[in-house]
């Protein structure tokens, strides 16, 4: 009788002839049909003694493991009878590809004690010390698993596109409708690119206009990682006329304090997602776009220039953040573009550079100080000298991001702490939880806040902590 269901842990044993009282034989699913795969397997697990099947007519009990992963069914030598046993052209190897002794095989009629249904099984006769195994066809012909097929998902593949629907595009008709020229193509895409076109003209995704057309816009075409062509509409003409459905979008604070328990994330994109949507024909004529081949208009919606699709990932980034199971990291992309920025050489170089660097603000404290020197040559009054203190000011920031924290994910049921504190020329502030931060914020004191007196400045970074 099998009354456990419990999982092995399994290892490989480095020495087939050490001491096998403790080893449990498992069976790997092999394409040969005369040869088993075996490796030895041990649990960590204190079993206690199961009952197990009734052997042949001499009912005998003993205990029997289920694996799921094993082709055939095992018995050792000292349950069966010399006479039951039968020769076998089976050949079961070790894990080192040793070939592995046996004794033959053996026909037994295996009662389940769950139900008293009897099941007639082929086991195979090893040696003393291995673990009794059923193999996977048995366990599902006793009926002690069920595989459910029905909740599979299959692999569906075809060329036929999805319907979502059919939408209207509406313009505002103050807007003056536009008609742009074919853009060159180089020569050496020309034929991609047709072949690409009649293919979308085939799948009725593009229809060829030959009517006079009141807005044409141009065609874009790009390379994909994967070495193929993309045709896209340049809406940027038809953008302007556009008249949008306002939507709140939510925003990534929005997002990040939901995935405080988050494990596995994924980064989902339907293939083709927009072609799914059809367009009826007015706004059909509106996505015209005009090529070296002639004219045509879009009969799905156009999408845009990029694609992507990740899923099963302990990691992903999105929007210059690192979202994983242990918290918000900096985005390495963003740090590898400041470390390889050079120093600037005008304002706008400085300007630019503080931009890049505010984007991660949250992940650096003490920010505003770090920055105070060159923020200085942004001044109207100020000349231009990248000085040393600059310089300085610039390697310390490439440091701190290098050294950035995790951020922890805000939850809303734990205790909140805010620290912060001010100096001579900045503010600062962190949001805390269980000792961790969630979240780093600084900025510089206006020129009337640098004359008041340190009181005011620590009142006012709590002011400034409260609100951030």
């Amino acid at each position: 009788m099998i009354s456990s269901k419990r999982k092995l842990t399994s290892r490989k044993v480095k020495d087939p002839k050490l001491d096998t009282l403790n080893h449990r034989v498992k069976l790997l699913t092999r394409h040969k049909l005369t040869t088993k795969n075996v490796i030895s397997v041990v649990t960590d697990m204190k079993r206690k003694k199961e009952k197990c099947p009734a052997w042949g007519k001499h009912a005998m009990l003993a205990k029997i493991s289920l694996d799921s992963a094993a082709d055939v069914n095992t018995i050792c030598k000292r349950y069966i009878r010399k006479e039951q046993v039968k020769p076998s052209t089976i050949t079961l190897r070790m894990w080192n590809k040793t070939p592995m002794k046996l004794i033959g095989e053996v026909h037994l009629n295996l009662i389940n004690p769950k139900n008293g249904d009897e099941t007639m099984a082929t086991l195979v006769v090893v040696p003393n010390g291995h673990m009794n195994l059923l193999g996977l066809d048995t366990i599902r012909r006793m009926g002690l698993i069920t595989v459910n097929d029905d909740r599979f998902i299959a692999k569906v593949e075809t060329q036929k596109i999805g319907d979502l629907g059919e939408i209207t595009l509406k313009v505002d008709e103050n807007v003056p409708a536009k008609t742009l020229p074919s853009r060159k193509l180089p020569l050496s895409l020309q034929d991609d690119v047709k072949k690409e076109i009649d293919k979308l003209v085939e799948r009725q995704v593009l229809i060829t206009v030959t009517e006079p057309s009141k807005w044409v816009s141009q065609m874009a075409v790009v390379r994909k990682p994967n070495g193929k062509l993309r045709i896209c509409i340049d809406p940027q003409p038809l953008n302007t006329a556009l008249m949008r459905e306002h939507y709140k979008v939510p925003t990534l604070d929005d997002v990040l304090p939901k995935l405080a328990n988050a494990k596995i994330f994924s980064l989902l994109d339907v293939q083709e997602a927009y072609w799914h949507v059809k367009l009826d024909k007015g706004s059909s004529n509106l996505t015209t776009m005009i090529t070296p081949f002639g004219r045509y208009r879009w009969a799905r919606l156009p999408f845009g220039l990029k694609e992507k699709k990740e899923v099963g990932l302990t990691e992903i980034t999105c929007h210059g953040h690192r979202i994983t199971r242990e918290g918000v990291k900096v985005d390495n992309a963003k740090v590898k573009a400041i470390q390889e920025m050079p120093c600037p050489t005008d304002v706008t170089g400085v300007k630019r550079l503080c931009g890049m660097v505010q984007c991660m603000a949250k992940f650096l404290p003490d920010l505003s100080n770090d920055l105070a020197p060159i923020r200085e040559l942004t001044r109207k009054e100020a000349p231009w000298k990248w000085s040393d203190e600059c310089e300085a000011a610039f390697q310390t920031v490439k440091k701190r991001l290098t050294e950035a924290p995790i951020l922890s994910y805000f939850d809303v049921n734990k205790e909140v702490v805010l620290q912060v504190d001010s100096s001579k020329s900045g503010l600062g502030a962190v949001l805390m939880q269980e000792g961790k931060p969630v979240e780093f914020a600084s900025r510089a004191l206006k020129p009337s806040e640098c004359n008041w007196a340190q009181i005011e400045k620590e009142a006012l970074s709590m002011l400034y902590g409260l609100a951030f």
